[in-house]
C-alpha cells in the first residue's frame, strides 16, 4: 500500500506546518523520522501490497484482534528492555531498536484499535 499523490501532498503540507510550529525537543522530531523510515523498511519485509500490517493482522485469522496481537509484540520488546536494565548484551537488536520498535508497535496498535472500535471514541 503506497501513498497516492494527493496523500503525499497532504502529508507534506501537514509536516511542513508541524515543523514550522514545533516547540518540542529537537531530537524528538528526528526520532519520529527514524520511526517513519523503520516502518517503511519493515513494511517492505513483512507487508503485502494490500496491507502494510499484514503480518500483524495474521492473528485475526484465528479470531484474535490485531490490536491485541500488538500488545504481545510490545511485551517482547518490553522484555528486551528489562534484560538491558539487568545488563544483558544483545547479539541482534539492541536497546535503541527496542525503543523504536516499541514506539512503532504502539502506533500500529492504535491504528488497529481504531479500525475495530469507534474511531471517535473518547479515551479518559
Amino acid at each position: 500500500m503506497k501513498l497516492n499523490d494527493d496523500q503525499k501532498k497532504d502529508l507534506k503540507e501537514q509536516y511542513i506546518k508541524v515543523i514550522e510550529e514545533y516547540k518540542g525537543h529537537p531530537e524528538f522530531a528526528y526520532v519520529l523520522l527514524d520511526m517513519l523510515r523503520l516502518h517503511s523498511s519493515k513494511s517492505n519485509d513483512y507487508a503485502t501490497d494490500e496491507s502494510p500490517f499484514s503480518n500483524i493482522e495474521l492473528c485475526e485469522k484465528v479470531g484474535f484482534p490485531a490490536w491485541k496481537g500488538v500488545i504481545i509484540r510490545l511485551g517482547d520488546k518490553y522484555s528486551r528492555l528489562l534484560n538491558a536494565l539487568a545488563g544483558k548484551l544483545f547479539k541482534h537488536e539492541g536497546v535503541i531498536d527496542a525503543f523504536l520498535d516499541n514506539a512503532c508497535y504502539s502506533i500500529i496498535g492504535l491504528i488497529e484499535y481504531k479500525k475495530v472500535n469507534n474511531a471517535n471514541e473518547k479515551e479518559s
